[in-house]
């Protein structure tokens, strides 16, 4: 099931809980989820090992081969043209004729996280996708006058950042010189109850029909 390994007040922001924002939100999910989440622990745990002596060539298929796996096991959660996206997106980020010196491979336990968020908040527009130094990965909508970015840690967890253009609630804006602000990082089943404020739905959501 998704659970929390930590006080959800140690990732809620501070700024966020004295605004008087409700934070006492239920981390009971939809059964659904919950069995899904508990498919893709199981098979994370399969995935293929990855030795870190072995050619990149072969890194890279192995962690390649293992997220891929992990998406089509999840054929009657997710669309076909979503999945085909995550596909393409998968062998973008692993071309080893892209990948350099400074590019990381891809957490199997943050891409699981990924998924969830996906079959937890249904009908999400299709985000571009990027792996930060620590493997972890991220996805980012682009608004009409910015982008959101959200990444996907080990457990369930989310940290996401706005441009700090964008934001019309100052309250939040701790520095005038950063182009960026954190604005939430705890547990997935939180994120839109968090975000609320900022009113970036149409950002990241498909309208609905």
């Amino acid at each position: 099931m998704l659970y929390a390994t930590s006080s959800p007040e140690d990732f809620v922001p501070s700024k966020w809980m004295a605004s008087g924002h409700d934070v006492s939100v239920s981390l009971s999910v939809k059964s659904e989820t919950k069995e899904v989440d508990a498919s893709l622990s199981s098979l994370a745990k399969k995935s293929f090992p990855i030795l870190k002596t072995a050619p990149l060539e072969e890194q890279l298929y192995s962690n390649k081969a293992s997220l891929i796996i992990l998406t089509s096991q999840l054929g009657m959660h997710l669309s076909d043209d979503l999945k085909r996206y995550f596909y393409n997106e998968i062998d973008e980020l692993l071309d080893i004729q892209n990948f350099t010196n400074g590019d990381s491979l891809i957490n199997v336990e943050s891409f699981c996280g990924f998924l969830n968020f996906f079959i937890y908040y249904h009908n999400l527009k299709k985000p571009s996708l990027g792996v930060n130094i620590e493997s972890f990965l991220t996805a980012t909508w682009v608004g009409n006058e910015g982008c959101l970015t959200i990444e996907f840690l080990p457990g369930n967890y989310v940290r996401s950042i706005l441009s700090k253009e964008l934001l019309e609630v100052k309250e939040f804006d701790n520095s005038k010189s950063s182009p960026i602000i954190n604005i939430y990082r705890g547990p997935l089943t939180w994120f839109e109850q968090a975000i609320t404020a900022f009113d970036i739905d149409k950002w990241y959501k498909n309208a609905k029909i």
